[in-house]
């Protein structure tokens, strides 16, 4: 008989980390961080206290990425397209519809057990979650996703890129592979061997003709720091793939490898500082900080990379305004 082997990396396990992003997200929302009148619904676990420091390391990981979508849609004109995958329990739908910056096609792809969660919180009690998505829902089979003409919600295990195609090309769900698309995945790759994470940004570039890229994910993971990361979580069955995102050099390989004809990268600690010194100032006065050193270690292995695969990068971190301000 063969011998079993427990995977290093267990799905649910992974898929805890987007439970805790929402309540953590809600936490940081309740003080006054940020706007997202939608976040309650994802979670509705009692008030759990989060550090100063993750609080302020959420606002400048949701305020940097709503500042580089929002210029992805403005550049347009709404004429394009969002695909989020690994998207959990993300809010940024409804917010972009409430600011009147929604996309004409807005998609998330996560695993089925998450996609039915979503589906049913939209669909109970939350009349403000299904108002934004028109009168035009479908609910999938097993209601396991849904569907509208402006918004899709859609089950797939990225690592099955068969069954992904598949279900992006769905008649429903509308996406045209020739309108600009911005794909988006936060806390994603670094949980992807290299193999896997190559065949999904390859398959991305190969399928939609003008894509464009915004990944957040670990960086500078050689050091105690990171060493101490990576042993946190895989104590709780969540391997962080790091080979590939170990430096800003090894991120921008890993896009280029794959028919990303440009890619940048910067580190959130670089990010924190280009935000508007008012916001900060307004946001470093609703918590004092009892270990500055924490955050900025913190700041220093995380960053957001960009990336296209046509001959103009059009995101740029120099531009990064919003109306999140709590």
């Amino acid at each position: 008989m063969a011998e079993f082997r427990v995977p290093a990396t267990d799905d649910n396990s992974v898929i805890l980390t987007n439970d805790e992003a929402s309540c953590s997200k809600k936490f940081a929302v309740s003080l006054g961080y940020w706007k997202d009148p939608y976040i309650k619904c994802m979670c509705k676990q009692s008030q759990i206290r989060k550090t100063p420091e993750i609080s302020r390391g959420y606002f400048g990981r949701v305020f940097v990425i709503r500042s580089l979508v929002e210029q992805f849609v403005k550049a347009h004109s709404r004429n394009c397209q969002i695909v989020s995958v690994g998207a959990g329990y993300d809010t940024l739908y409804w917010n972009l519809s409430a600011s009147g910056l929604s996309p004409q096609k807005y998609v998330e792809v996560d695993f089925p057990s998450v996609t039915r969660i979503k589906t049913t919180i939209i669909h109970s009690k939350e009349e403000q979650l299904l108002k934004a998505l028109g009168n035009d829902v479908e609910v999938l089979p097993s209601r396991v996703g849904c569907c509208s003409s402006s918004y899709s919600l859609l089950p797939a295990d990225l690592r099955n890129l068969q069954h992904l195609d598949t279900q992006l090309k769905l008649p429903s769900v509308g996406l045209d592979l020739n309108v600009p698309t911005l794909f988006l995945a936060e806390c994603v790759l670094m949980y992807m061997p290299e193999k896997e994470c190559d065949s999904l940004l390859s398959y991305f570039s190969q399928t939609f003709t003008n894509s464009h890229f915004i990944s957040y994910d670990v960086i500078n993971m050689s050091d105690r720091f990171a060493e101490v990361m990576k042993s946190n979580m895989g104590s709780r069955r969540c391997t962080l793939y790091t080979d590939d995102c170990s430096t800003a050099q090894a991120q921008r390989d890993r896009f280029s490898r794959n028919g990303w004809a440009t890619s940048v990268v910067e580190n959130m600690e670089s990010l924190y500082q280009l935000i508007d010194s008012s916001e900060r100032s307004r946001v470093e006065k609703i918590e004092m900080l009892d270990e500055v050193h924490l955050l900025s270690e913190l700041m220093v292995h995380y960053c957001i990379c960009l990336a296209t695969n046509t001959d103009n990068l059009l995101l740029s971190f120099h531009n990064l305004t919003t109306t999140i301000g709590g």
